[in-house]
């Protein structure tokens, strides 16, 4: 049991990390050209930052605190275009939207570290990937950001 729990504060911090390289990643990139990095997924780099941050306040984070709130929640199911349309917001600045990330991590780690090793076991059934633990969608969480964030960094960098 000591190799999950070091594995989870391993995850956690990773976590973190992974805050403070968004941070560094998007402060680098000039607020107009945030709007004309074009990324693989036909996406500006604008409006795919603003995808990962609407994904992780609206689908993620609250399906963490169900998991831990209820027994055995029904976790709903979105489509990239939920997370692409209806939250972007075209006017805002990128540091607005980076603050708002790093915000929203801070808040989501925070409750994270608080729970018991027992809550991390918890789970959830998701229509599309069925019965899940909560440590399952931390690992989600951390790897759609993570390919968000290599993805940036390709994009951002001086051809």
């Amino acid at each position: 049991m000591q190799d999950v729990i070091e594995y989870r504060v391993h995850l956690l911090d990773n976590l973190e990390r992974q805050t403070a390289d968004f941070q560094a990643v998007m402060a680098a990139v000039p607020e107009a050209e945030s709007r004309t990095i074009q990324l693989a997924s036909n996406l500006n780099l604008h409006r795919a930052f603003a995808h990962l941050r609407a994904v992780e306040a609206l689908a993620f984070f609250p399906r963490l605190k169900r998991i831990v709130e209820q027994d055995r929640p029904q976790l709903e199911a979105y489509t990239f275009e939920d997370w692409t349309d209806a939250y972007y917001q075209v006017d805002e600045t990128l540091a607005a939207s980076l603050s708002a990330f790093v915000e929203q991590r801070q808040t989501a780690q925070v409750f994270l570290r608080s729970l018991a090793t027992t809550d991390w076991a918890r789970v959830g059934f998701h229509l599309p990937s069925g019965e899940r633990t909560l440590q399952w969608w931390v690992e989600q969480l951390y790897n759609h950001a993570q390919k968000h964030l290599l993805e940036f960094r390709r994009a951002a960098q001086p051809q």
